[in-house]
């Protein structure tokens, strides 16, 4: 977040996020995703070659790998460290739907439970605030954030698909929560305000179930920005 100013390249931002993991005796966990402007909308965007003009967002979906194992962490910011109104009430939506699915996760529940939380969740948050019209939220969520919450993290980035997202939580478990919500200009005919299209954000961290049932952070990767403007 440091250095990133209207004008720098995604791949620059690349080269550097790559240089501080391999810097610290780690390796790159899988390729990045580094995005500005309307492509933070497309969710595997591995191109990171278009340069990054003043007012866009930056996304960063960047892991390292450390005696086998890989992190998997998502980080979405101005690139002139000022959120526009609208980015900001999306970035915070993101940040509060985020904490409550980490509420939720517990022995009890399962990946696929919190799944349908975070739909409701954004749904809710996004009808609160005039963003959306009031509707089948869930339908209109699937729509705004069409990925998992997700997954099961380990030795694989997606560790591993033979274990059913319907399964209970266990002690032990690293999973990472990662809402999203992506405004990609087609979905102005679900009534979507045109305040907010073209915004695509994401927030993601790396959790583990503890022994006394909760999810625990793992991260220690601040959102200064957020903080800041808080």
């Amino acid at each position: 977040m440091q250095i990133t100013q209207p004008g720098i390249t995604e791949t620059a931002l690349q080269g550097h996020i790559e240089y501080q993991m391999r810097s610290r005796g780690c390796s790159v966990g899988y390729p990045p995703v580094v995005a500005g402007g309307s492509r933070t909308n497309v969710i595997h965007y591995m191109k990171n070659n278009m340069r990054i003009e003043n007012g866009e967002l930056v996304l960063v979906d960047a892991g390292c790998r450390f005696n086998g194992y890989t992190s998997d962490i998502t980080r979405t910011w101005p690139v002139n460290g000022n959120f526009s109104a609208p980015q900001k009430v999306i970035h915070e939506i993101l940040v509060d739907v985020q904490n409550s699915c980490a509420s939720l996760a517990s022995p009890e529940q399962s990946l696929q439970d919190v799944y349908h939380h975070m739909l409701s969740e954004i749904g809710r948050h996004l009808i609160s605030e005039g963003i959306i019209p009031d509707q089948d939220k869930l339908h209109v969520a699937q729509k705004i954030c069409p990925h998992h919450v997700g997954h099961y993290l380990g030795l694989d980035i997606h560790d591993t698909p033979t274990i059913p997202s319907t399964k209970r939580f266990e002690a032990g478990v690293v999973f990472p929560l990662e809402p999203g919500i992506y405004f990609r200009d087609e979905l102005a005919k679900l009534g979507v305000s045109r305040d907010f299209l073209g915004i695509g954000m994401r927030v993601e961290d790396d959790f583990v179930m503890s022994k006394t049932g909760c999810a625990e952070n793992l991260e220690h990767v601040k959102d200064d920005l957020l903080l800041e403007e808080a």
